[in-house]
């Protein structure tokens, strides 16, 4: 499909001028409307839309400057050149500040005006680009502003965390994997009054313990082998705002330390330094993990968990908030059908009802993967429970007799066993199943000792 012609509207009374130029942009691939005066332009400008106008100055009508601040207020965003004579600058000058883009002196070359319109054009290309990121950006942050839920329970959170977020105290938030601790977080963030300022996130389960160190405090050139320059840490580049350490649970022993230290005065030095560095952040954390329990079995040093748990919230499973789960799926639904390519239109009442039976144990993120899943892969204007057939194979893999415990965390082994039975060994048909990587299915079995030779003749 051919892109669409940039529009671009010439006003001027020169019929000698206008054809020139007409001839002039049609050949560079413009769509080309003229008017021989600013009254004629005002008409055309209100019936189409154009991406850039050139006006004449001195008219008989009505002067360049009145059809200016016209179509200024018809529409702002588009660009106007105003085109003058010799002895008026002064007047583009002022027609500049009134609101046109850029000027030309008559007489000009053909070459100048083809390069003004092509770098104009260029320019306002990449503002209305910008324009759209930042729209798309604020829409993005409307979901931690704004989080979806209807529970009671998340309604005592988000209320309480109102009251939290004015102070600078440090924050653990408590709940399994996918129930919507780092939306929790943001929400902290953006009510508080360091919302101006950077939230920076550290996911704590990705990096090993050498580059972990160096994630959260940085490092100087030469620190280590592939030190080739100086690295700001996330402590640094968090200044003035909130730093975020996601399942801080999986930090090893020795980033504990370090971090202890940080939280009880904001100074650290970055890997391979001596320069102490202070920093203002406020630190909220988040984990999967009973803590206590970590710390009692000398996992978690106890010191630093009653320094990140001044104010602990929990965020109860999906199965203890049943009535999150339909306007969840309505607000991803939306979502996924604004920014996908697919004949999906509407969601269906049957669809709803059993997404609302469904246990969930993957919580929010499970929603959000399976919503997106659906309407990637639907091929009808509305998604029915047919659509979401692959949820009741997992369904059978996480059931278990006289037991109403879904949860993976708690479970995990039994499910990984279910899993794999039913794939016959096979990793990535186990994983699908249980919806998560092979990478993290390969470490749950070795964390479990489980022998997967044993499934191949299942």
């Amino acid at each position: 499909m051919a892109a669409l012609k940039e529009k671009l509207l010439i006003i001027d009374d020169e019929p000698k001028l206008l054809q020139s130029l007409k001839i002039l942009f049609e050949e560079e691939g413009y769509d080309v409307s003229l008017a021989d005066c600013g009254a004629e332009g005002e008409r055309m400008f209100r019936a189409d839309d154009f991406g850039l106008v050139l006006t004449d100055l001195m008219m008989p009508d009505i002067s360049g400057v009145e059809v200016l601040k016209i179509l200024g207020q018809i529409d702002p965003e588009v660009p106007i050149i105003m085109m003058t004579a010799y002895g008026t600058v002064e007047t583009a000058v002022e027609a500049m500040k009134l609101g046109a883009i850029d000027y030309l002196l008559k007489p000009f070359t053909l070459d100048e005006i083809s390069i003004k319109v092509k770098r104009t054009l260029e320019s306002f290309k990449i503002k209305r680009e910008n324009k759209r990121l930042k729209e798309q950006l604020k829409k993005y942050e409307e979901r931690w502003i704004s989080p979806v839920y209807e529970s009671s329970t998340m309604k005592k959170i988000f209320s309480d965390a109102l009251d939290i977020a004015k102070s600078d105290l440090t924050v653990i938030i408590e709940g399994l994997s996918g129930v919507g601790k780092e939306v929790v977080a943001r929400y902290l963030h953006y009510h508080s009054n360091r919302n101006d300022k950077p939230f920076v996130v550290v996911n704590c389960t990705v990096l090993s313990e050498g580059l972990i160190e160096s994630e959260l405090f940085g490092h100087e050139k030469g620190a280590f082998t592939g030190a080739f320059k100086l690295k700001l840490g996330k402590c640094e580049v968090a200044e003035g705002g909130t730093l975020f350490l996601d399942e801080i649970g999986e930090l090893p022993a020795a980033v504990q330390a370090k971090l202890l230290r940080f939280l009880q005065d904001h100074q650290f030095e970055r890997v391979g330094g001596t320069k102490t560095i202070t920093t203002n952040v406020r630190v909220i954390s988040a984990t999967n993990k009973n803590l206590e329990e970590e710390v009692t079995h000398n996992r978690f040093r106890e010191d630093l968990f009653y320094r990140i748990s001044v104010v602990p919230i929990n965020i109860p499973p999906l199965s203890e908030r049943r009535d999150d789960i339909e306007p969840l799926v309505k607000y991803f639904f939306d979502r996924a059908i604004g920014r996908r390519a697919s004949p999906v239109r509407a969601i269906s009442t049957d669809a709803i009802v059993y997404l609302k039976r469904y246990p969930w144990p993957g919580n929010v993120r499970e929603i959000e993967n399976a919503i997106e899943r659906a309407v990637i892969l639907g091929r009808k204007d509305e998604l029915d429970e047919n659509d979401f057939s692959f949820l009741k194979v997992r369904s059978a893999v996480m059931s278990a007799d006289n037991d109403n415990d879904i949860s993976l965390s708690r479970n995990e082994k039994r499910f990984i066993d279910k899993a794999l039975k039913m794939t016959n060994g096979n990793i990535l048909k186990a994983a699908n199943l249980l919806e998560i990587s092979r990478t993290t299915l390969y470490s749950k079995i070795e964390k479990h000792e489980i022998d997967i030779t044993a499934y191949s003749d299942v």
